[in-house]
């Protein structure tokens, strides 16, 4: 809609011009919690133990930032059932940072709409049913911090594809996620964290300096489950 504001002073008298504003159909904040709705019905939320979403009243786990004008997600065992829904993509820049931990019921994968979330500066996944993660982090440029962890049935290839220029918190622990690190994780190796997985091959072409390596060393990520571990024969 578009409207007009004529301003006066005290006297009443109007000022020489007319302030006109258009205003959008739907704010953010508004499309981000019709979208919200439908990921609650999604994961049950009206039954959540901790919880319980009800329809018009509240928003467990969600908050919505005027300043960054980007919604926040958390939860914390708050009993949701299902996979991750599809639905979630269509959030797309409208979610800053997504949390969820001590969820066992939680299960399946991401979906592949998950990569449209390109407004997310911080995910972390723990404690989940979750079996995989897959390749979708590619596009997330203002991503800061990518934490999964101590999801027991989380298991597959690393993802390839991390490309934030700000990141600065990388880990991928205690799950069972096996291969190799990929090659395309190089510029992040200083501040991975790959430890307790079954992860193995070669890493002397990721590690280029002492530096590399000392950093990779005490991020414990030489440390993984028994019958698995990198080989590290041609590192000096």
């Amino acid at each position: 809609r578009t409207g007009h504001v004529t301003v006066k002073d005290k006297a009443g008298k109007a000022a020489p011009k007319t302030l006109t504003f258009v205003q959008e159909a739907q704010s953010r904040e508004w499309k981000a919690r019709r979208i919200m709705e439908r990921v609650y019905e999604a994961w049950g939320a009206r039954e959540w133990k901790n919880e319980p979403w009800i329809p018009g009243e509240n928003w467990p786990g969600f908050y919505y930032d005027y300043q960054t004008q980007a919604g926040y997600f958390w939860t914390y065992d708050f009993g949701i059932t299902r996979e991750m829904p599809e639905c979630i993509g269509e959030l797309g820049d409208l979610l800053g940072e997504i949390h969820i931990r001590a969820d066992p019921g939680l299960t399946g994968t991401l979906p592949d709409s998950f990569r449209k979330l390109t407004g997310l500066r911080r995910v972390s996944i723990q404690l989940t049913g979750m079996t995989s993660i897959p390749d979708v982090f590619g596009d997330m440029k203002q991503l800061k911090e990518l934490f999964i962890a101590t999801n027991r049935s989380m298991a597959g290839p690393l993802p390839k594809h991390i490309n934030s220029p700000v990141l600065e918190n990388l880990l991928f622990a205690e799950c069972m996620f096996s291969g190799e690190i990929p090659d395309t994780w190089a510029p992040y190796i200083g501040i991975a964290k790959v430890f307790g997985n079954c992860l193995g091959g070669k890493i002397s072409q990721l590690l280029h300096n002492a530096d590399e390596v000392k950093a990779f060393v005490q991020n414990s990520n030489l440390w993984q489950q028994t019958g698995y571990g990198f080989d590290i024969s041609d590192l000096d």
